[in-house]
């Protein structure tokens, strides 16, 4: 008894919709106190790469020093790069820019996992690394491990 086969008519893995699994995160999130929107598509301009964000309800940012600066504060959740902590910060040459910090945590952890680790980074327990995070695999590629491990969220 093998997996099913989750290809398309020409070859291609299937793509699983991640949004339940960033809304699973979302959910976590809430448990803990954080209050958010649940999980959005980013409006990020490119292919087909699957990019969601959870923004967060409240001053976020002025509790704790480390986002003293920004005016508000969103988790991402990128098939490329997995999760990453962002500030959206006014611009100098554009409304605002955004930094990124990267959760150090892979592509689908345990969405408990992901919002302890929110939790501890906004409380000041933990320091986060600047930066996207390193690539852990490409968009356009099939991924049979990633779409495994999306698809019971869906």
């Amino acid at each position: 008894m093998g997996t099913p086969d989750r290809t398309d008519p020409r070859g291609h893995v299937h793509r699983a919709d991640p949004r339940g699994y960033v809304q699973a995160v979302a959910a976590a999130l809430a448990e803990l106190g954080l209050e958010n929107g649940g999980a959005v598509p980013d409006d990020r301009p490119g292919g087909p790469r699957r990019v969601l964000v959870i923004h967060f309800d409240g001053g976020f940012g002025t509790e704790n020093i480390n986002f003293a600066d920004a005016e508000a504060l969103r988790l991402g959740w990128d098939e490329e790069r997995g999760w990453t902590l962002q500030e959206v910060l006014p611009g100098r040459f554009r409304p605002f820019r955004i930094d990124y910090h990267d959760l150090g945590l892979g592509l689908v952890p345990e969405p408990s996992q992901v919002a302890e680790v929110v939790r501890r980074a906004l409380g000041e327990d933990l320091r986060l690394r600047p930066g996207e995070g390193p690539r852990l695999r490409r968009a356009a590629d099939d991924d049979p491990a990633l779409e495994a491990a999306l698809a019971p969220y869906a």
